[in-house]
């Protein structure tokens, strides 16, 4: 490898590294004294990149404290987010806050903490920060639930007539019942009738 692509590997990296700093949530710990220090941060739900989060435009509050203890840092956080979803059961767009509670520690090598999913072990020489990025995304990922409504009574889309049942009645035929069986229903009664019809031998 010449020195040109040397140089031009470098310069990729260091572009790279300094986008996932640019992103992170980052928390200067040299300056700290011990004790427990109140956090208060906003940022975008657009940084965290979740595609269940995606066009909300919503913002992410981050609250809690920090503590230090020599250089181990303990965070307690609350989180929450602004987003918007689209409801399972009638489509329609609604915006809901996703709140979550978050504990994360990072600890320096000497104490022997297994590095886990609220564990880190970091070392404080390195950088003069820590991120904490990626946790508050995990936690907010676990926090969006499975099925998204707009309410709890949502009654929903007619499987016939297709009308959002929350804005208007049913059109359905009332002597017509709409639902998967309804078409083995149908086939049923033409064999009934087809019996009926036969002349009795």
């Amino acid at each position: 490898m010449d020195r040109s692509e040397g140089v031009s590997t470098e310069r990729v990296e260091r572009t790279e590294r300094q986008i996932a700093e640019q992103r992170g949530i980052q928390i200067r710990f040299r300056t700290l004294e011990e004790g427990a220090h109140p956090l208060h941060i906003i940022r975008s739900v657009e940084e965290l990149d979740i595609p269940a989060l995606d066009g909300g435009g919503g913002q992410l509050l981050i609250t809690g404290n920090v503590t230090r203890k020599v250089d181990r840092l303990i965070f307690d956080l609350q989180l929450a987010a602004e987003a918007r979803f689209d409801c399972t059961r009638c489509l329609e767009p609604f915006e809901r806050e996703i709140k979550t509670d978050l504990h994360v520690e990072f600890n320096p090598p000497f104490l022997g903490q297994v590095d886990d999913g609220t564990n880190h072990t970091y070392d404080p020489t390195a950088k003069p920060y820590v991120d904490i990025f990626e946790d508050v995304r995990d936690a907010i990922v676990l926090a969006i639930p499975m099925k998204t409504l707009c309410k709890d009574d949502c009654k929903g889309i007619c499987a016939g007539c297709g009308h959002d049942l929350n804005k208007e009645e049913c059109t359905c035929p009332k002597n017509e019942e709409i639902g998967p069986w309804s078409a083995l229903k149908a086939v049923s009664e033409r064999l009934r009738a087809d019996e009926s019809e036969r002349p009795v031998n």
